[in-house]
């Protein structure tokens, strides 16, 4: 440990490895994994031909994956409804909606003083529309 390091009070960093010796020359990169080719989404897988030297179950897996009809409009009608989803949600996801409403829920029912509160002034607020109402029939007192 260096004396600054431990006067201050902090603990020294860990040494990275060695690096290879300079007086080589060579440098070698790092190995890299290989990159995996993805096609674009609806494209046909290729197609391998026996006579190129591929494996017996190459062809066989082709068919396997072969492209389905159904999978465009599978994806068309995906869209159109997580689009009308994101209109009727504001672009929020529904998951997280339903996990805020329950975590409200919860708070509230934990909360017997704030459902007394809440309670008292729908109460309230019941009688000052059944006032209004009754004006706006033309009922007044004593009549």
């Amino acid at each position: 440990m260096k004396p600054q390091a431990a006067a201050a009070g902090r603990t020294p960093r860990p040494r990275r490895a060695s690096a290879p010796s300079r007086g080589s020359g060579a440098r070698t990169a790092p190995a890299q994994p290989p990159q995996a080719q993805t096609a674009p989404v609806g494209a046909a897988p290729a197609q391998v031909e026996p006579s190129q030297g591929a494996p017996a179950g190459a062809m066989n897996q082709s068919l396997r994956t072969a492209p389905r009809p159904e999978q465009g409009v599978a994806d068309l009608i995906d869209r159109a409804a997580h689009a009308l989803q994101a209109r009727r949600t504001f672009g929020l996801s529904p998951a997280s909606l339903g996990l805020a409403a329950s975590d409200w829920w919860t708070h509230l029912l934990s909360s017997p003083g704030k459902r007394m509160e809440l309670a008292s002034e729908a109460a309230r607020m019941a009688a000052v529309y059944a006032h209004y109402v009754m004006q706006a029939l033309g009922h007044h007192r004593g009549e």
